[in-house]
């Protein structure tokens, strides 16, 4: 037969201790989502030519206990959301069509396309009916181009907090 004392003062301590650890533990997460999200927004921005790219659609920060969430959703943005030119309809067809540019750097030239009403359309056929909506990549799209660099900067941040948290 084996007896265990366990002496409940010492016992109260020890989990008032673990108590506060989990709260801290809690706030380090909260602080790498919170990295993250900063994170991947400078590098959205360095990326897209959009000019608020988080407006875009919706981020989400979820922390749990030790648990955490970071989601970016939303649908496809329309096209004049990003650079293009010209911006508003002209009175005449753009000679060329118009030039679009979503990504810093690269860009082309959209020969069919048209604005009209606010949005940008572009003719299927050789005549003047059918039309296409054109759209562009959704913020989850955006996120998922530089996640790798997202992630490795909330893993360096995550291991700083929890050292800071234990008190190393």
């Amino acid at each position: 037969m084996l007896t265990v004392d366990i002496d409940t003062g010492a016992a109260q301590a020890a989990l008032q201790s673990f108590g506060n650890l989990r709260g801290r533990l809690t706030s380090a997460v909260r602080n790498t989502l919170a990295a993250g999200k900063a994170e991947a927004k400078s590098r959205i921005e360095a990326r897209y030519t959009a000019k608020a790219p988080l407006s875009l659609g919706k981020v989400s920060l979820r922390a749990s206990g030790l648990n955490g969430t970071l989601s970016f959703g939303g649908k496809r943005n329309e096209l004049k959301r990003f650079i293009l030119n010209p911006s508003t309809r002209p009175p005449h067809n753009p000679p060329g069509g118009l030039n679009v540019q979503v990504v810093k750097g690269s860009g082309g030239v959209l020969p069919h396309a048209f604005i009209g009403r606010g949005t940008v359309f572009e003719r299927t056929g050789q005549s003047r009916l059918p039309i296409r909506h054109i759209s562009t990549i959704a913020l989850s799209g955006m996120a998922k181009a530089v996640s790798e660099h997202v992630l490795n900067k909330m893993e360096n941040k995550l291991r700083t907090e929890i050292n800071n948290a234990l008190g190393g």
